[in-house]
């Protein structure tokens, strides 16, 4: 019983790993081959502004998207690898961190506003998967409830 459960896994994560970068690509293409061209420039801005988050990304070791999908156009520098995203992971340490200290909507508002511009500029200019981006910013919000 216990080998028919292992075999269904194995047979599975497969499956559900090639649907889900399927997924992450569709989603990526759409945003950085439709984008507006007049926000690169501010995306490069806001893209510029952790150690679990680098720890994770040597680990799971997963390229960027504009080196395995080369019809993506890079147009910001990305680091050596790709998930999580640790501009987004920064981000949402900081929006969540300044939520926490000051928990009003005039704070708490633009606060993740910007820090979802980041996260959005990521995928925008070619970087990041949607993926990376989720997982930064899951990061970076239970980095600063954790601190």
């Amino acid at each position: 019983m216990l080998i028919k459960k292992y075999l269904f896994v194995i047979f599975l994560f497969p499956t559900i790993s090639l649907y889900s970068q399927n997924i992450d690509i569709y989603i990526l293409k759409d945003i950085n081959i439709n984008r507006n061209r007049n926000l690169d420039y501010s995306f490069r801005g806001i893209t510029n502004s952790a150690i679990f988050s680098n720890i994770l990304k040597y680990t799971v070791n997963r390229p960027r998207p504009f080196i395995t999908y080369p019809f993506l156009e890079k147009v910001t520098s990305g680091g050596s690898l790709s998930f999580p995203s640790g501009h987004t992971c920064d981000a949402f340490t900081l929006a969540t961190s300044v939520s926490i200290a000051c928990p009003k909507w005039y704070v708490i508002t633009p606060s993740y506003g910007w820090a979802g511009s980041k996260a959005y500029s990521r995928m925008d200019l070619g970087v990041q998967y949607p993926s990376d981006v989720l997982a930064g910013a899951i990061i970076g919000v239970g980095s600063a409830y954790l601190c």
